[in-house]
């Protein structure tokens, strides 16, 4: 069973994003080596040459983006015991539950028992919360109640794209389990099933150049057909 999630975006439910603009304006723009960002946004040119000689790693956000995703991510790491957990309930669905602070390791691929993981400051209550009670954290957990349903994968915008020029889009594939080549085309054909697109590109980071190794995922760009400017 597949699940379409384009229109999803963490973004949009929590306050997380408005949290790192705020913490990411106060800080001073020179604090971030060169390497860490892009200069200049990437044409579709310079993505297929890139992704073509699979240099990966030159790919970059903008300066402003990369600290407000530091500051996000960082902030993340507070409130919850891993970004797996937090993509997991806010990608695919899962409920969530508080967890002592010192909790070790990523809890979201195990089904936590309300009474045996929490603390008596811990509430361990299945809901959509943002921020934990005190000494607690946030931790994933797979619902077992019908109503919800669990995507096996899914395409959506990527919440912190690279920098890239106006009419270039970037996605990602999610997959809870290994990706496959016909996963892949999947999320290609969501793209095109849009009719918007007039150029799709993607490729699978090696381990070593991916944020969240615990979860399988591609990234996809798209070139639309035609660039609407409001200027």
């Amino acid at each position: 069973r597949t699940f379409d999630h384009t229109a999803g975006s963490a973004l949009l439910v929590y306050p997380y994003y408005m949290h790192a603009i705020m913490i990411a304006s106060e800080q001073t723009m020179d604090d971030l080596e060169p390497s860490n960002y892009a200069a200049m946004k990437y044409s579709w040119t310079d993505l297929t040459e890139i992704i073509s000689g699979r240099h990966f790693d030159r790919l970059k956000r903008s300066i402003q983006q990369e600290h407000i995703y530091r500051a996000y991510t960082s902030k993340l790491k507070k409130n919850w015991i891993s970004i797996h957990d937090y993509i997991l309930h806010t990608k695919f669905n899962y409920d969530v539950v508080s967890v002592p602070q010192n909790t070790p390791g990523t809890l979201g691929s195990k089904n936590i028992e309300p009474d045996g993981t929490s603390s008596d400051e811990c509430t361990s209550e299945m809901r959509r919360i943002e921020t934990p009670p005190l000494g607690c954290r946030l931790a994933a957990t797979r619902p077992d109640h019908e109503a919800s349903f669990v995507p096996e994968r899914l395409i959506v915008k990527n919440d912190f794209p690279y920098y890239l020029e106006d009419g270039i889009e970037h996605w990602v594939l999610w997959k809870l389990g290994d990706l496959s080549e016909s996963d892949v085309d999947w999320g290609i054909e969501q793209l095109r099933n849009k009719d918007t697109y007039k150029e799709i590109l993607y490729w699978i980071n090696p381990i070593h150049l991916k944020s969240l190794p615990d979860i399988d995922h591609a990234h996809i760009v798209c070139f639309a057909k035609r660039v609407v400017s409001f200027e």
